[in-house]
C-alpha cells in the first residue's frame, strides 16, 4: 500500500518525510482545483496518498468507555465534579446548574 501511495506522489520507496512533504506541496499546487478544475480527481488522490503516508502507525486501541463525554482527571480517572454557575448578580437571580 505504501508503495502505491508513493507512486501516486511520484516517489521511490526510500523517500523520507521531508521528500514526501515536498512532493505533496509541489503536486498539490500543480493540481489544485482552483488552478486546474479538470484535474480535481487527481488532486483528491494526491491528498489521500499524503494523508496515508503521514499518518502514524495504528496502535492497538484501548476500548472506549461507555460515556466518552466524561472529563478525565490527572491520572486517567474520570472526574465527577459538579459545576455550578451562579448568575444572580448579572441575570436577575437566575441560577444555572450543570453537571459534567
Amino acid at each position: 500500500m505504501r508503495q502505491q501511495h508513493l507512486a501516486t506522489l511520484g516517489l521511490t520507496l526510500d523517500a523520507d518525510s521531508h521528500t514526501i512533504k515536498a512532493a505533496f506541496r509541489r503536486l498539490a499546487s500543480l493540481y489544485h482545483p482552483d488552478k486546474s478544475p479538470h484535474q480535481r480527481q487527481r488532486f483528491i488522490e494526491i491528498c489521500h496518498a499524503y494523508d496515508q503516508l503521514t499518518q502514524p502507525p495504528t496502535q492497538h486501541l484501548k476500548p472506549q468507555p461507555h460515556n466518552v463525554n466524561r472529563r478525565i482527571g490527572k491520572r486517567g480517572e474520570p472526574t465527577h465534579r459538579r459545576f455550578e454557575i451562579l448568575l444572580e448578580s448579572h441575570y436577575k437571580g437566575v441560577h444555572v446548574s450543570t453537571r459534567a
